[in-house]
């Protein structure tokens, strides 16, 4: 078995690895669909909301273990495991951010002549 130990050694190798995850995620799953939106490739283009969110989380919980190693676990929970007041705060910072990075990105879409309804595809409607 791991040592607790070896296992304090890596959070922060592990928050680096997790800040380099959610540039990937935020490549794939917010520039690369505007990059095609923006180029006009197709009618329609598929997406995944939830892929918003997704690379805020994987930031936020990679700048934890970068800065506070294995202090991030005391931080935010309590001793019954449960989210202390400072683990809420930040579930409603990623949910508030999140949420702020989905609206723009309605907002990108649609100037761009892109509909985004709601199902999981952007559809092109000619303004003209």
């Amino acid at each position: 078995m791991i040592s607790e130990e070896f296992k304090r050694k890596l959070r922060r190798p592990m928050g680096a690895l997790f800040v380099v995850l959610s540039i990937v995620e935020a490549k794939f799953f917010i520039f690369d669909v505007l990059e095609s939106c923006k180029h006009g490739h197709g009618e329609t283009i598929s997406y995944d909301e939830r892929g918003i969110y997704l690379p805020f989380l994987t930031l936020m919980l990679g700048v934890l273990l970068l800065f506070f190693g294995d202090k991030q676990q005391k931080l935010l929970l309590t001793s019954e495991r449960k989210l202390s007041k400072a683990g809420w705060l930040l579930v409603v910072v990623i949910l508030a951010v999140g949420f702020g990075a989905s609206e723009w990105f309605k907002v990108q879409v649609k100037e761009m002549g892109y509909v985004p309804p709601d199902t999981l595809e952007l559809r092109y409607v000619d303004a003209k």
